[in-house]
């Protein structure tokens, strides 16, 4: 497992980045309440299993994802993050859209930026809003 060593939301985030990138997606749930909200650009929904699906789609759509912190913006407390990242991954897996979209895998180095808005309540993830570039992405994969 993944050892988190304080639970501020920005060590949170990065534990779930680092649990993604290295397809140790069995330390998801270690990190997200049990009803945690999590947020896409595109769908939205609530427990530690939806979060951990939107995350292992990610892993499978991109095996080799790395990311890279643009900027960084954490409250006093620690219970709040904002991260501005770029993302880079070759499309190796399907792409699966919430709604049942498919998008066949294309073999090209895909980066787009996002920004990851992580709340932390009680040592857990209780709220992560993911908004990425869409339209960069999708012109990527065309």
């Amino acid at each position: 497992m993944t050892t988190v060593h304080a639970t501020t939301a920005k060590n949170l985030w990065n534990a779930v980045w680092n649990a993604v990138e290295s397809g140790s997606l069995e330390d998801l749930d270690h990190f997200f309440a049990d009803d945690a909200v999590f947020r896409t650009s595109s769908a939205e929904g609530k427990g530690r299993e939806y979060a951990a699906g939107v995350m292992g789609r990610h892993r499978a759509a991109y095996p080799d994802l790395r990311r890279e912190v643009l900027d960084i913006v954490e409250s006093a407390d620690g219970t709040a993050v904002c991260v501005e990242v770029l993302f880079s991954g070759t499309h190796q897996g399907t792409l699966v859209h919430p709604q049942g979209g498919r998008i066949e895998p294309t073999g090209r180095l895909l980066q787009w930026r996002a920004v990851d808005k992580v709340r932390v309540e009680d040592g857990k993830i209780r709220e992560w809003s993911a908004l990425f570039d869409r339209l960069s992405m999708l012109e990527q994969v065309s």
